[in-house]
């Protein structure tokens, strides 16, 4: 799940620099720099947390921070930090990009006869984001649908105790 919004955000912010909204200022350069937070499965044993930063960048354009449910070491944070590289089997159709909006398809093709498909739809409204990612791998499953809730936090990351990769 957690890759999952990474990996959606990855490409959101991907295209984010093809188009600026009515006063000029794009979703990724708006929002650079701001730490958004959210907890997936808030009071089960399986909650997690989940920090993004987007960077105006057209190489690196988010960090992410998560807990993982399944570790032992709770207290600590995975790092992730994306690089763009869209080959021929990625294909990213930005819908609408503005100020506080953004929407875009992405298809990405498993092989020959199977793809991933997303349609993600993020919104900004004062200290929220709201990610909203339809997916689907075709032809073998049905549809799922995420609605994730984001605010923005004042914490500091940089004092985030960084977990090791074994």
């Amino acid at each position: 799940m957690v890759k999952n919004i990474l990996f959606t955000l990855l490409f959101l912010l991907a295209m984010v620099g093809c188009s600026d909204d009515d006063d000029g200022i794009s979703f990724l350069r708006k929002y650079e720099g701001v730490i958004w937070m959210t907890r997936l499965d808030e009071g089960t044993t399986n909650e997690r947390i989940h920090y993004s930063r987007f960077k105006d960048d057209l190489n690196t354009f988010i960090e992410g921070w998560n807990t993982e449910s399944n570790d032992d070491n709770k207290d600590c944070f995975y790092y992730t930090e994306f690089q763009v590289n869209i080959d021929e089997g990625h294909l990213v159709e930005i819908i609408e990009n503005h100020n506080n909006r953004f929407e875009y398809f992405y298809t990405e093709l498993l092989n020959d006869e199977v793809s991933y498909t997303q349609h993600v739809t993020l919104t900004v409204n004062g200290d929220i984001l709201n990610l909203k990612s339809i997916y689907a791998v075709y032809p073998v499953g049905p549809e799922g649908v995420n609605n994730i809730i984001f605010k923005k936090s004042s914490d500091r990351i940089e004092d985030l105790l960084i977990c090791q990769y074994d």
